[in-house]
């Protein structure tokens, strides 16, 4: 689920809905000059939920250009690898 932010230029919360569960993990999707940006972008079993609404958004997956992880933790940025693996333009920081 995207929840529009108001006054945020377009920044949406996405629901992750984290092993089923909803209002437990999320990420923050950002609209940029040169496509979208995620901050968190959460655990690979939340990809696709991630990727689903990067095409909601934006049309296919390759909108998504950058990455920005707050931390090292795997409930935070691990499918960070596999987003790099599936979108080789998309830049991690």
């Amino acid at each position: 689920m995207l929840i529009p932010i108001p006054d945020a230029n377009g920044a949406r919360i996405l629901d992750l809905e984290y092993l089923g569960q909803t209002e437990y993990l999320a990420a923050l999707l950002l609209d940029t000059s040169d496509g979208l940006a995620v901050i968190d972008p959460g655990p690979t079993t939340t990809l696709e939920m991630l990727m689903a609404a990067v095409r909601e958004l934006a049309g296919n997956e390759n909108a998504l250009r950058h990455v920005l992880m707050t931390h090292i933790h795997l409930d935070h940025g691990g499918c960070a690898g596999v987003i790099t693996a599936r979108l080789p333009e998309a830049t991690v920081y």
